[in-house]
């Protein structure tokens, strides 16, 4: 039997499993296939930009071009958006302060898309997030919390952040997904719509696991057995919910 290729199996499985059963099947064909999205116009000028070299202006070109056209119903989506809520939030705190100087420098309506972007960062880098649905501090508000890597993928993952240079595509890869996780960032929720993050983190895993196989080949099967029965009631979770 090959312990390896069920490890893959079940570790590629986990989160669009818990995003289909959590969502109708077209929405979850939406957010499978998300950058055909308006909310994820800004990620090829991100992407280029942080790719960028002389022969790519035309692609440069091309991305702005594409925000453009957009850019009505991305911006609609974004933190960048008033929200009157939390503008009069700020007004009320900023009456806290001693005078208006501190008021301004510690609360002021800039800070409200500051403090969104940030929230959504730190959410989105969190490997709570990824392995443990964000337990034990869910997310309660426009949040499903999926799992959506079994929590034992984690070690494939740091095995990857310590063998990056045998990584294949290395640059792209990592590239894409920081441009993503900068894209997700402004949206007013991610929610979901991070599913796109499965492709990157995917590849990052794998090559995790591989490294894992290399590295420790006489005790790899006895992990492996442990990875597959935890997850198996991991993924029996996911149904139960």
């Amino acid at each position: 039997m090959n312990y390896k290729k069920i490890v893959i199996t079940l570790t590629l499985l986990f989160w669009p499993l818990s995003l289909l059963l959590a969502n109708t099947f077209p929405n979850f064909l939406g957010y499978i296939f998300p950058i055909f999205q308006p909310k994820f116009a800004i990620l090829p000028l991100i992407f280029i930009l942080l790719n960028f070299k002389k022969k790519y202006l035309k692609y440069l070109v091309l991305s702005i071009i594409f925000l453009i056209i957009l850019w009505k119903p991305f911006f609609g989506q974004t933190i960048l958006k008033f929200d009157y809520e939390k503008g009069q939030q700020v007004l009320q705190r900023s009456q806290l302060y001693p005078n208006v100087y501190l008021a301004r420098v510690f609360q002021n309506k800039a800070r409200v898309p500051f403090d969104k972007f940030t929230g959504n960062f730190f959410a989105l880098t969190d490997p709570n997030n990824y392995f443990f649905g964000f337990a034990p501090r869910q997310i309660t508000i426009d949040n499903q919390n999926l799992q959506k890597f079994p929590f034992l993928s984690l070690v494939f993952l740091i095995a990857t952040a310590f063998s990056l240079n045998s990584l294949k595509h290395r640059k792209l890869i990592i590239t894409f997904l920081l441009a993503t996780v900068l894209n997700l960032s402004i949206l007013g929720s991610f929610d979901r719509n991070d599913f796109i993050l499965y492709y990157p983190l995917s590849l990052l895993i794998i090559h995790g696991v591989n490294i894992f196989d290399k590295k420790y080949a006489n005790y790899s099967k006895y992990f492996y057995l442990l990875f597959i029965v935890i997850s198996i009631f991991e993924l029996i979770r996911i149904f139960v919910k």
